[in-house]
């Protein structure tokens, strides 16, 4: 039941947990409540270092109720028809189904009287990426900004009476002043992007990738560190701004549900620090809100769980 890594797998997932199962028919409630525990506790394990992996459990349930099991790890039953006579024994579950086409049923193999399952992914959508206009304010710049801010005379600005005319004014000696220290540069971005995912990241995957085809181990190497140092301070840099924005409204309001509590959920509910010092409900928004706390000083990756 290791989560094998595999070269390509449905974006965003870069893990997929297999979990096989047979439950004999005619097994008592203590047994089926013992099965239940077993499939919680081993695929929850494997959750907590893989958050954002995909996760398949099938086989052959017959009676077993799944409910427990779907509502524990958000998946869904895909097998609708009967899989033997006319009860539906053979079930897949899955928190992938989106990313899959209807369940095909097929003959049963050799003297089996259970029908085969065909679980087949569809083609990957043509998605087109989106252009975006930015500027990269990188601190050489910001610090040539402030120069040309300081020596600029804004003697339009000063001149007009109105103040409209004197925004417009402002306004276009700011952008000139932009355009000449961090030009406008249109970047492409996927809709499926982490959003914590940055152009220069990107740039740097792009060159991890030349160095491994071009056969530079050595260089390879020292980008795959650099890589993951970046995803690391780029995740948590993201999170810390989530939660600033999410703590002004807690303190103004302590009752109230604020907008990013299901996301900021979906971000602690897997992490291992949580799941061993914060066994608190997590119906509870201000639970939520201290878990973060207890991550923002933590230094490791932090991975969104899908849900």
């Amino acid at each position: 039941m290791a989560p094998p890594k595999i070269q390509r797998t449905p974006r965003p997932l870069s893990v997929i947990i297999f979990v096989g199962v047979y439950y004999p028919p005619g097994q008592t409630l203590e047994n089926e409540k013992g099965m239940n525990e077993y499939l919680t506790k081993r695929p929850d394990t494997l959750l907590k270092d893989f958050p954002s992996a995909g996760v398949f459990v099938f086989g052959d349930f017959n009676q077993m109720k799944l409910n427990i099991l779907c509502n524990r790890f958000n998946l869904k039953k895909v097998v609708r028809s009967p899989t033997r006579g006319g009860n539906v024994l053979d079930q897949i579950l899955t928190n992938m189904k989106d990313l899959y086409n209807e369940v095909v049923h097929l003959p049963p193999v050799g003297r089996s009287d259970h029908q085969c399952l065909l679980y087949h992914p569809r083609k990957d959508p043509n998605i087109k990426p989106m252009l975006r206009t930015v500027r990269f304010m990188k601190p050489s710049k910001l610090k040539l900004l402030g120069v040309k801010l300081d020596q600029e005379e804004w003697k339009p600005v000063y001149d007009k009476q109105d103040v409209d005319d004197k925004v417009d004014n402002f306004t276009l000696i700011a952008v000139k002043l932009l355009d000449g220290t961090s030009p406008e540069t249109t970047i492409r971005v996927h809709s499926l992007d982490k959003p914590w995912m940055t152009p220069y990241i990107k740039k740097e995957i792009k060159s991890r990738l030349k160095a491994f085809t071009s056969g530079n181990v050595i260089k390879h190497k020292e980008l795959c560190v650099k890589v993951s140092e970046l995803i690391k301070r780029a995740k948590k840099e993201y999170i810390t701004k989530r939660l600033r924005a999410d703590a002004i409204t807690i303190q103004h309001d302590g009752t109230k549900r604020y907008s990013n509590w299901l996301i900021l959920k979906q971000i602690t509910i897997r992490h291992p620090l949580v799941m061993s010092k914060q066994p608190a409900p997590w119906n509870n928004c201000k639970t939520v809100y201290k878990a973060m706390e207890q991550l923002s000083h933590v230094q490791g990756p932090f991975q969104v769980l899908q849900m």
